[in-house]
């Protein structure tokens, strides 16, 4: 291992500049002595850019995009930065975590202790219950209809969750991965826009021949809870077009075939369900998402025709 690599922390911004901030402060308690941090604003209408750089200065680089890129667009305009500035490795971090003061040095040493390793993840935590898992390693079932799992998700943190081991994804929240690595596959895909694009990095990182570790000595902690909501239109809408455009592109034939019932099986349900709900305007967006996906339409949702 290299000395102290340098490694290029990105953390994508788009309103929610109090988290941004609490996020930020965190970052400058981290022991690990070489990296820097770039703090990305993806056409957001909080004005963060002058607020953040006025509290942070010199310990954060400011970067304001002219158009919101998504998550990938966004995130891949810090990894361009970091990579142009001799960093080693590319941390990307969610703007709503909070960092332990060692969780880096834990990543690194993880990342750089074998060469097959391409990305690393820390265990995260939910920050409103702070001893409860959010994500302790990601498994993608392929052959039983191409499901993705959080591994522990809302589980007591426990002995089970406190072993590395190799994983098949590593979600966007927080993941380390070397430059080498992105030298062979490529920036993250931007034609998802949103949801998936961590998971088909992953999968294009393992299939170029590295493993992805998750490594539970570093620790994050994590404000998104999502368990029982209902799912916003526009999320729908990613999720219809995005997941049906993962499993589509890296099945092999078998697998397609039981993905694809699957998939209709759940939306079918889905559907339903939100018939008897009066959610018209979720079912609007499920059929907006099939449209987009047989029509090849990426990028961001298109505004509706006036």
């Amino acid at each position: 291992m290299m000395p102290n690599p340098k490694i290029g922390i990105v953390v994508l911004h788009w309103n929610g500049l109090d988290d941004t901030r609490e996020c930020l402060q965190s970052l400058q308690r981290v022991q690990y002595p070489s990296f820097r941090i770039y703090v990305i604003d993806n056409h957001s209408p909080d004005q963060a850019g002058s607020i953040l750089t006025n509290e942070f200065g010199n310990n954060i680089e400011m970067i304001t995009n002219s158009e919101n890129l998504g998550y990938a667009g966004g995130n891949n305009v810090g990894i361009r930065r970091a990579l142009s500035d001799g960093c080693d490795a590319v941390l990307l971090l969610n703007n709503d975590t909070v960092v332990a003061p060692d969780f880096l040095d834990h990543l690194v040493r993880r990342l750089y202790s074998n060469p097959t390793t391409g990305m690393v993840g820390p265990k995260i935590l939910q920050y409103q219950h702070r001893k409860r898992v959010w994500f302790a390693g990601g498994r993608i079932r392929w052959n039983t209809g191409i499901r993705l799992s959080h591994i522990g998700v809302n589980q007591p943190d426990n002995e089970m969750y406190r072993q590395p081991k190799p994983i098949d994804f590593m979600t966007g929240c927080c993941l380390l991965i070397k430059r080498e690595t992105i030298d062979r596959v490529g920036l993250l895909p931007e034609d998802y826009f949103l949801y998936f694009e961590d998971a088909d990095w992953s999968v294009a990182v393992t299939r170029s021949g590295y493993q992805i570790w998750y490594e539970p000595s570093a620790v994050i902690w994590h404000k998104e809870v999502s368990e029982g909501q209902t799912l916003s239109p526009m999320k729908t809408y990613y999720l219809t077009r995005n997941y049906l455009r993962f499993g589509m592109k890296y099945a092999n034939w078998l697998q397609k075939i039981i993905f694809i019932l699957a998939y209709m099986l759940y939306y079918g349900q889905l559907f339903i369900k939100n018939v008897f709900k009066g959610r018209r305007e979720q079912n609007k967006m499920i059929i907006k998402g099939l449209q987009d996906y047989f029509t090849h339409v990426s990028g961001p949702l298109a505004p509706p025709r006036t």
